[in-house]
Order: structure tokens, then C-alpha cells, then sequence
């Protein structure tokens, strides 16, 4: 698929997530509509929530990589289980808590504020995907070459670097620049020990 689409069709699906997040938190009650935030507040959580989709689809769409999307797969339905779950969210005001005469205004949410706290926190699931995408996928290298998306098998690459260095002793050797065999011996042995 090429760029423009992959990244178009992600940010399709960032906004789908987006809007089926809004809708349910809006119909539990939650005050997180437009008019509740400034310009900035409403593109930074709103954007967010385009964004924590968008990114693990991307990835998934781009590189192959299926971990960052189950996990936001999870995530996402940790949110929703717990807020569509009885009992619910509970809106009480604080005088009735503290059995004050006359109402504070002031509203504690029982049971809820899943989908508030993975709005505000949408950065942070964002780089953890990302993180986890990185981590999933150290051990693979990019190949140069016309199959650029085919990744390298680390031991492969590992047996490559080994018949190289033996190559470089016995080129070497043969050009008259004899390497002391130990020289060699204790290359060959750093590459073929995996450190770590």
C-alpha cells in the first residue's frame, strides 16, 4: 500500500476510534464535548484519541507489525468493558457526600472515568505503542537492496559477519600480513558469543 494511502487509511481508523469513544462517553454523561475545551484542549485530547489509533495501525499496516495492535486492541476494550459494566459510572455531588444542605457543584464520578483518563492520556499510550513496537522489533534489521520490506534473520546475519571475518584472516594471511591465529581465534569467538 502506498504512503499517502497507509497513512490515510490510519488516520481513518484514529477517527472512527475517536468518535465511537466520544459517542459512548457522551452518552454515559461525561461533560467532554467540544464546548467544554479550549482550541488547544479539544485538538490535544481529541486529537489524542485520532492519534492512539492511528499510530498501532500504521504500524501494523506498514511494517507488518501486529503486537503494537493488540495491544491497543486490548486497551481500547479494558476502556470500554469497564465503562459499559455495571455498575456504571455514578455522577454524585460532593454535599451529598459530605451531607452539606445545599448543592457545591462540585460532581465525584464512582465506578467511571475510563475513557476521560485514556483521552488525557492518549500521548502516553501512543509512545508505549511505539516503545513496544521498537522492542518487539530489535532484533531485525532493514535489508538494503530491491527487497527493502523483508527483514534480516539475526542469525543469519551473524553467520554472514563470522564467514566475513574469516575471510578478512585468510585474505590476510595469503597477502604476506600474517594476523596471529590468536587474533583470529578470539574474533571469531566474540562474533559467533552472543553478549547480553
Amino acid at each position: 500500500m502506498p504512503s499517502r494511502r497507509t497513512v490515510g487509511f490510519s488516520l481513518a481508523i484514529g477517527v472512527i476510534h475517536a468518535a465511537g469513544l466520544l459517542l459512548v462517553a457522551l452518552s454515559l454523561g461525561y461533560s467532554i464535548g467540544p464546548s467544554q475545551y479550549s482550541l488547544g484542549g479539544l485538538l490535544w485530547r481529541y486529537g489524542g484519541l485520532v492519534v492512539v489509533a492511528a499510530v498501532p495501525i500504521w504500524l501494523a499496516v506498514r511494517f507488518r507489525l501486529v503486537t503494537p495492535v493488540l495491544a491497543f486492541i486490548v486497551t481500547t476494550g479494558y476502556v470500554l468493558g469497564m465503562e459499559l459494566t455495571p455498575p456504571g459510572p455514578t455522577f454524585r455531588d460532593v454535599a451529598e457526600l459530605e451531607g452539606l444542605a445545599e448543592p457545591t457543584g462540585i460532581t465525584v464520578v464512582e465506578n467511571g472515568l475510563y475513557i476521560v483518563r485514556y483521552m488525557v492520556n492518549a500521548s502516553v499510550w501512543t509512545v508505549g505503542f511505539l516503545f513496544l513496537a521498537g522492542f518487539v522489533n530489535d532484533d531485525e534489521a532493514p535489508v538494503v537492496g530491491p527487497d527493502v520490506d523483508r527483514p534480516v534473520d539475526a542469525v543469519a546475519t551473524a553467520r554472514e559477519i563470522l564467514d566475513a571475518a574469516r575471510e578478512t584472516c585468510d585474505a590476510s594471511s595469503k597477502r604476506g600480513q600474517e594476523l596471529p591465529p590468536r587474533y583470529c581465534w578470539s574474533h571469531d569467538r566474540a562474533i559467533a558469543t552472543p553478549h547480553g
